[in-house]
């Protein structure tokens, strides 16, 4: 079996830590956090745009978990700095700038995520022909 090597960008040795050569494992759980964080932030953002705390407290320790199921444990710490900054003084235009910052860069570990999952897809396949 070819090895299949992940975009750099991401957390290499988590990944292969995690996963070995499990494609089919690694497949999953970074569709699943694609399709999860895509649901995710717009409950984020809904959640500070209201000032609903229940709301945000519920969808960032879902959010933290997801994101330490894939290893981006920088993303946690911005989280888990956002929460400290809400809980500290509530949603004011720091926490919304925190968000933002956090919002935008797991949006661009999605992105490289789903471009993972689809060349996954592809190495299966490959392999599968191929094996």
């Amino acid at each position: 079996m070819t090895d299949f090597l992940f975009n750099e960008e991401l957390d290499v040795p988590f990944l292969r830590n995690a996963f070995g050569q499990d494609y089919f494992a690694a497949r999953e759980v970074l569709g699943s956090f694609v399709e999860s964080a895509s649901h995710d932030i717009p409950i984020l953002q809904a959640a500070l745009e209201r000032s609903s705390l229940r709301a945000f407290s519920r969808i960032t320790m879902r959010m933290v978990h997801n994101l330490q199921l894939v290893g981006l444990e920088d993303e946690v710490e911005h989280i888990r700095q956002l929460r400290s900054h809400v809980a500290g003084f509530g949603v004011n235009a720091r926490s919304k700038e925190l968000a933002e910052q956090f919002i935008n860069g797991l949006d661009y570990k999605k992105n490289l995520m789903a471009v993972e999952v689809d060349r996954l897809d592809r190495h299966i396949e490959s392999q599968v022909r191929h094996g």
